[in-house]
């Protein structure tokens, strides 16, 4: 099951109508992350998913990349 928190945006321009939704995961420890490539940088860290159309651009991929899949 996936989970994160969700913020949705609708915006105009140029007369034209278009969505952007931005998905943080990993915020607040939603998963744990164990096993040897945590060690050195840690866990809990936040991973930012903004969708535009089908365009998707993760931000800052800490470990919440995970849930993210």
């Amino acid at each position: 099951r996936k989970t994160g928190l969700t913020v949705y945006m609708q915006s105009t321009h140029s007369g034209e109508t278009g969505g952007l939704s931005v998905t943080f995961w990993g915020t607040r420890g939603t998963r744990m992350v164990t096993g040897d490539p945590f060690m050195r940088y840690g866990r809990k860290t936040i991973c930012a998913e903004v969708r535009c159309g089908n365009r998707v651009i993760v931000l800052d991929a800490g470990s919440g990349l995970v849930p993210l899949g």
